[in-house]
């Protein structure tokens, strides 16, 4: 039985560790328990609109928009310390292409423009200044990329006040990530097998 027990918790816990959930306009973090709305849903709205037009959710804190950055940009390394910014032109990152189209089939698209891909997101850092954070791909072949990390050096008061067309807003909720129908299923064929086992022996 303890066998079981072990077996069942280790499935949770792998599980558990799926991090980034895609559920077409928001995605599940696993880990830290929050929904993020995709950014092509408060695209070209003010920053206290893109709550306006969305109750039940909430501005992400400078920390959890720090924190998404980790999971989705795991080998970023600055090339352009000055603004905190990563191109190809500049050199690649292990990745980073990959980071930026996984970023931008999470996240979602704040706007396009042609062929160009932009995926941007406005927050307050810890000094209630209007930041971006997000990535540009140069044409949907992602062949030049670009990451703009938490700290990119701009202020977006402007963009924050009356919205643009390249920009939405980070917002977040509370979420209950459902267990997987195949975990249900997994504990339950355990269950059965504990209780027959249980059965035999009596």
């Amino acid at each position: 039985m303890k066998k079981i027990l072990g077996i069942l918790l280790f499935f949770v816990y792998l599980t558990a560790d799926a991090a980034l959930i895609d559920n077409g306009t928001y995605t599940s973090d696993t880990l830290s328990g929050l929904d993020w709305l995709e950014l092509s849903e408060t695209s070209s709205q003010s920053y206290a609109d893109a709550l306006t037009n969305n109750p039940g959710w909430r501005h992400a804190t400078n920390a959890e928009v720090e924190n998404l950055f980790t999971i989705s940009f795991v080998n970023y390394v600055e090339n352009s310390a000055s603004e905190h910014l990563s191109t190809t032109s500049f050199g690649d990152y292990p990745g980073q292409s990959t980071d930026v189209s996984t970023f931008l089939g999470l996240i979602g698209q704040s706007n396009s423009f042609g062929s160009d891909l932009y995926s941007f997101g406005l927050y307050k850092d810890e000094d209630a200044i209007f930041r971006m954070m997000g990535t540009y791909a140069l044409d949907n072949t992602f062949s030049v990329t670009a990451v703009y990390s938490d700290e990119y050096v701009t202020d977006y008061s402007s963009a924050a006040s009356n919205g643009s067309p390249y920009f939405g807003t980070y917002i977040v909720r509370s979420s209950i990530v459902p267990v997987p129908a195949a975990l249900w299923l997994f504990a339950s064929a355990l269950s059965g097998l504990a209780w027959s086992r249980r059965k035999k022996t009596v």
